[in-house]
């Protein structure tokens, strides 16, 4: 159902100044994040000196007033300024539709300060050990950031969100050949100062089975969690399907509980470039609504995860071209 037209003014609706449908779909996810929003209103501006501190302050002052709008807003100055502060950027905007995950990732990296952007933080660890040695400390890897993405490496791939962020370590797929590990060898353990690994003899010889381990840790202080997936398979769209029993009223992400609150979706032709974009966001009213440029919000119901009367390839469900999940602790 259509809002009301007395309620109208309490929605952002973005015009489109063409191809900007990606855009417009990333600011209403980010408009959902109420931290975030909040963040930038409080901020206040520090006084720059260079002419690129002064385009940042610029970009971020226009993003600010447009996430704090309700009515019908054009984007065009926030959307013209993004590529004097995103390197590279110009070149997408002229020539092809821009992922909506993409945009929203660069604004997280290059515009929203370090202090607000850290309150989002998410930390992902990867380690490799020993499969027969359960004393193997193996080697760890740690990465952070504001958004966390996750790769969809094949169409109608099927995803345990549950699993997949869990805070628990969790084996993944990957290479089976017996790998060196410098941990466990003797000959590393007893070598002085300036051993490499890659090039003794001993360790080249010494390759035992691994196991590699992922979690996730939620780090920020924010009560929301953003999501994004990357496609690794060329012009298609990211076409994925949530398990039955991952519940998006209530899932269990990097050890606490959330609810999803807003979806970018890719819909349309399977090419990206070809497709359009919109938003999804869940309301204080419980109901989530439609967001579709300029359009008026339209009400989908209580529940966004339920299969649509679209028939999709496969038997996949409505989670087919999502790109971000924004969610909010229970």
């Amino acid at each position: 159902s259509t809002c009301p037209e007395d309620h109208q003014q309490r929605w952002l609706m973005l015009e489109n100044n063409g191809n900007d449908c990606f855009l417009n779909a990333a600011l209403q996810y980010m408009k959902r994040a109420r931290d975030l929003r909040n963040a930038l209103e409080k901020r206040k501006p520090n006084i720059y000196l260079t002419v690129e501190q002064h385009r940042k302050e610029t970009v971020l002052r226009s993003l600010a007033e447009i996430l704090s709008t309700d009515g019908t807003v054009n984007p065009r100055i926030f959307r013209n300024s993004l590529p004097t502060v995103i390197k590279g950027l110009e070149p997408a905007f002229l020539n092809t539709q821009q992922d909506a995950y993409e945009i929203l990732t660069k604004i997280f990296d290059d515009v929203i300060p370090e202090d607000i952007a850290k309150q989002f933080m998410i930390k992902s660890s990867r380690r490799r050990r020993c499969r027969d040695n359960v004393d193997c400390e193996g080697s760890e890897k740690n990465d952070s950031g504001a958004i966390h993405y996750h790769h969809i490496s094949s169409k109608n791939q099927l995803i345990n969100l549950e699993s997949l962020l869990s805070n628990e370590w969790v084996t993944v797929e990957g290479d089976t050949e017996p790998r060196h590990c410098s941990s466990c060898c003797e000959c590393c353990r007893a070598a002085e100062e300036g051993h490499d690994e890659d090039k003794c003899e001993t360790c080249k010889g010494d390759k035992r089975p691994y196991v590699e381990e992922q979690r996730f840790r939620f780090k920020g202080t924010s009560d929301y969690a953003l999501i994004a997936f990357n496609i690794l398979h060329a012009e298609e769209r990211v076409d994925w399907a949530l398990e039955k029993k991952c519940d998006m009223d209530n899932m269990k992400l990097m050890g606490q509980q959330w609810k999803a609150v807003a979806v970018i979706k890719h819909i349309g032709q399977a090419v990206i470039a070809s497709g359009h974009y919109v938003a999804y966001t869940r309301e204080e009213d419980g109901r989530w609504w439609l967001h579709d440029d300029d359009e008026i919000p339209r009400s989908i119901g209580k529940k966004y995860r339920v299969r649509s009367g679209y028939s999709y390839p496969m038997g996949t469900t409505d989670m087919q071209g999502v790109l971000a999940i924004l969610f909010q602790k229970i």
